[in-house]
Formats: structure tokens, sequence, C-alpha cells
């Protein structure tokens, strides 16, 4: 697992790589293990709260350099996290959903605010919440945003009224 992580970064196919591990070989069979494979030396102050803020619980981190003297160093970020579980989803799709939005998070594709919490507790994509965070910029701009955060109260607070609120966007355009 890590070392296909770490030769796509090598070949730079990409700035981040993200892995889940489910084994339960680290002594917890109730946490799993989320790893990033990043080029640059990372500082858990910048990390931490990009993966906080899409609702995953960090228990632990480790930091581990990766040298050589062929190449230079490469960083694996490994957090034990407990399981990202969402009641009626299969198994494995929630994790794939949380694990792409990260990537495009750390990647700078997509911000990195509350909005992010979507992707877990209503179960939406990063593509769905960045339309969202899109529509509330728009309306802050034009001055018919709600005061403060109070827009992104209402999404995070009402998950099905979101999704339904994305469905009407899907089907209007």
């Amino acid at each position: 697992l890590d070392v296909g992580h770490l030769e796509r970064l090598r070949r730079s196919e990409s700035r981040v790589e993200i892995g889940l591990d489910f084994a339960t070989a680290y002594g917890d069979a109730h946490t799993h293990r989320l790893k990033l494979y990043l080029c640059e030396r990372p500082y858990l102050t910048d990390i931490l709260p990009v993966v906080h803020l899409f609702g995953v619980h960090v228990v632990d981190a480790t930091l581990t350099e990766i040298a050589t003297t062929a190449a230079p160093s490469l960083w694996v970020v490994s957090f034990r996290i407990e399981p990202m579980t969402v009641a009626g989803a299969a198994v494995g799709d929630v994790e794939a959903r949380v694990l792409d939005g990260l990537r495009s998070a750390l990647s700078g594709r997509v911000g990195s605010d509350e909005l992010n919490r979507l992707v877990l507790a209503a179960g939406l994509d990063w593509r769905s919440v960045d339309v969202l965070r899109a529509y509330v910029e728009y309306a802050r701009q034009i001055g018919q945003a709600p005061a403060g955060t109070l827009a992104i109260d209402a999404f995070l607070r009402h998950p099905a009224a979101t999704r339904a609120l994305l469905a009407l966007f899907r089907a209007r355009f």
C-alpha cells in the first residue's frame, strides 16, 4: 500500500496521496489508519484542521520521513482515527467519499471549511459541497446571505434538506 502511493508522489502524478488501512494490527480493533503521503514536510497544525473539518475524529498521529540519497524526502502522516460510519451507507462508500474530499482539500482544489462536514454528515461528495459553498459565497457577495455562519449551520443541522436542495439544483441545471 505505502510503496504505490510513494511511487506516485515520486513520479509527480499528484502532490498528495491518501490511503486508509482497516487493519487492526495496531492493537486497537476500534480504529483505522488514515495515511497521507506528501512531497513536502507537513505540519500537523496545518493538516489536522483540514481532516477535522471533514468530521473525522483523530485519536493520534505519527510523522515519518522517507529519506534517500538519490531523491528528496517524502513524508507519511499516519492518523489513528475512529471509523467513519453513517447509518445505511455501504461499507467503503463513506470512506471513499471522505478520502476523495480530503485529497481535493489538501491539494488546494477545494476550500477547507465547515461545509466539508457534509461529506460525512449528509453523504455528499466534495463537488456537491463545493456547489453549496459557491452559492453561499455568491449570496454573501450580493448581500443576500444570512449573517455569520447561519446558512452553513442550517445545512449542517438539516442534511436531508441539504440533499433535497442539491437534487433540485441538479434537476434544474
